[in-house]
């Protein structure tokens, strides 16, 4: 391939330098070739490594395809993605992240036969295309050292980085290659395998192999069938903002409102359509429907602003916002159109965005914090939680995971657990909130460890804008209908704090 855009430069020089010499002068005309070959390049090889780019990955993989045909030796596609890369790029900068992907195409290069060809297609992504392979287990050998080779660390003029490696495989061509007209077809599919086998490796952990096969050609399918069911259901307006009441425990009254996607006229395939998004891992899906998700929830609390019955109005972020450096000015700028102040504004960060390849978040917060929104820590006790999140003092609410609430009876584990965040967190001038609150027991144990807010079924189910809004004027002349239970088990207890 090298050779054959060497050959057409060359042919390319020749015929400028026979039009050209008798119309300008030399220095002239070599600038213009220069300039030629240098287009060329820039087309086809990636500035930073040198290696070809994504436009050749099509060209080189017929070529290797080919070439199997004729030795009945398949081809081997790896896609390799490197983990903890933008980590590196936004602490160490974008000097740091070029000097460490050279050093990665070299170590790539290195692992290989000279024979085989070394991508980089974009970002933190290189592909391997390896001919004339016919066992597999040896295959699998090379993808594994070719990770540990890639998780050595690496000595930057910036500092000392470390990253590690996913890979994709997926083989082709030998005596399975199709006729030449549906050649193309056959390779744009063999490039699709290998991607979605570097997915699942992703999805398993850091450092892994995964070989395409049927099943998770399946799962593909799957997954496709469910994006394009919710790209349709949000075309069709078929998902509905719900409001779920976020109530003072002490007080016994409405504190706020957490605004969240119902996706009820929806055939999900059984999944909740958090567990869909997540499933399905698109990333301009899931801000689409977060964007949307807080302009129709700021609309509903500017109309109970303006009525006299606002309440905080809360909602999840996803990392996706948080890693976008755009959001906070966005988010500043829907709130100016509204005429709503920052405060009015709390943003749920699930902890599972705190991360260690995501600390990059962290200077997103100050920018959210220094708008005045309130930050809430979500889903604590659901994952590995870092106690050094409780620190951040941008953190202003922790919001407990609705896993140990169901817990909290049954368990003692669960009991304590719950018991020991609120006290923690109230100590540190953290207020907590207990989400999944579905019984008159589970309240009456909550209150006694002072719990500061709850939300969830027992309080009532989640509303559209229009009920939500009824509702909340039916009761502004007395009690939420909750409490006059509350009340009564509080005095058959004998209760004379309440």
């Amino acid at each position: 391939m090298m050779k054959d855009i060497e050959q057409t430069l060359n042919q390319l020089k020749q015929i400028l330098q026979r039009h050209l010499v008798d119309q300008a002068e030399d220095a002239r005309c070599q600038a213009l070739l220069n300039r030629i070959e240098q287009q060329v390049l820039e087309a086809y090889f990636d500035p930073v490594t040198q290696l070809p780019n994504r436009s050749q990955l099509n060209a080189y993989l017929k070529t290797a395809i080919v070439q199997s045909q004729r030795t009945e030796n398949p081809v081997a596609v790896l896609f390799v993605d490197l983990d903890r890369f933008k980590y590196v790029n936004d602490t160490l900068g974008h000097q740091a992240g070029d000097a460490l992907l050279k050093q990665v195409a070299q170590r790539l290069q290195s692992s290989v036969r000279k024979s085989d060809w070394v991508l980089r297609i974009g970002g933190d992504e290189f592909v391997l295309i390896l001919p004339e392979q016919n066992a597999l287990p040896k295959l699998e050998a090379l993808a594994e050292k070719m990770i540990d080779h890639l998780s050595q660390p690496y000595h930057l003029t910036e500092g000392l980085a470390q990253i590690g490696a996913s890979i994709g495989v997926a083989v082709g061509g030998g005596t399975q290659t199709p006729a030449m007209e549906a050649l193309s077809a056959y390779i744009s599919r063999l490039i699709e395998q290998a991607d979605e086998a570097m997915y699942q490796a992703k999805q398993a952990g850091r450092g892994c192999i995964r070989f395409y096969n049927a099943f998770l050609e399946a799962e593909n399918r799957k997954r496709l069938r469910l994006e394009r069911t919710l790209q349709q259901a949000i075309a069709l307006e078929q998902l509905h903002v719900t409001y779920e009441s976020v109530c003072d425990l002490q007080q016994m009254e409405v504190d706020g409102i957490e605004a969240r996607w119902s996706a009820a006229e929806v055939d999900l395939a059984g999944m909740s359509l958090e567990q869909a998004l997540k499933w399905i891992d698109n990333r301009d899906l899931n801000e689409t429907l977060s964007c949307q998700l807080i302009e129709r929830a700021l609309d509903f609390l500017q109309a109970l602003v303006e009525a006299g019955h606002g309440y905080k109005m809360a909602f999840n972020v996803g990392v996706e916002q948080l890693q976008n450096p755009e959001f906070p000015r966005w988010l500043e700028r829907q709130l100016l159109q509204r005429a709503l102040t920052a405060e009015w504004v709390i943003l749920e960060l699930d902890e599972s965005n705190f991360a260690l390849e995501r600390t990059d978040v962290i200077a997103q917060l100050q920018k959210l914090s220094r708008l005045g929104v309130g930050l809430t820590l979500d889903n604590v006790g659901k994952g590995a939680f870092p106690f050094s999140l409780l620190q951040l003092p941008e953190i202003d609410n922790v919001k407990i995971s609705e896993a140990l609430t169901q817990g909290l009876l049954q368990d003692e584990v669960a009991f304590q657990l719950v018991k020991g965040l609120i006290a923690l967190c109230q100590a540190l001038g953290k207020a907590v909130v207990i989400e999944g609150v579905e019984t008159q027991d589970q309240l009456l144990t909550l209150k006694s460890l002072g719990c500061d807010l709850i939300q969830g079924r027992f309080l009532g189910e989640p509303q559209s804008a229009e009920t939500f809004r009824q509702q909340h004027l039916d009761e502004l002349s007395g009690d939420l209908h909750w409490v006059h239970k509350v009340k009564h088990a509080l005095s058959e207890m004998e209760d004379e704090d309440f």
